[in-house]
């Protein structure tokens, strides 16, 4: 008896075939030693984020206490 797959069953296992890679990215080296991380730059870039990303959101996320404050203060 010989099975022929349904065009549904040929489709899935092409689909399933092009979403699985056959190599690994992300390897590890084999000839030298991984480089020890930076503290130091990612504390800069962290700090460098932090200070647009805070203000922004307190702004964004706290504008409406603030003008809940504002509002009961001027008895609006």
């Amino acid at each position: 008896m010989s099975f022929r797959a349904s065009p549904i069953r040929a489709f899935s296992r092409m689909a399933s075939r092009l979403l699985h890679e056959p190599h690994p990215v992300g390897r590890y080296p084999t000839t030298m030693a991984a480089h020890r991380p930076n503290p130091g730059f990612y504390a800069s870039k962290l700090w460098r984020t932090a200070s647009w990303y805070v203000p922004l959101a307190t702004g964004i996320l706290g504008w409406p206490i603030a003008a809940a404050y504002v509002l009961k203060r001027t008895g609006i």
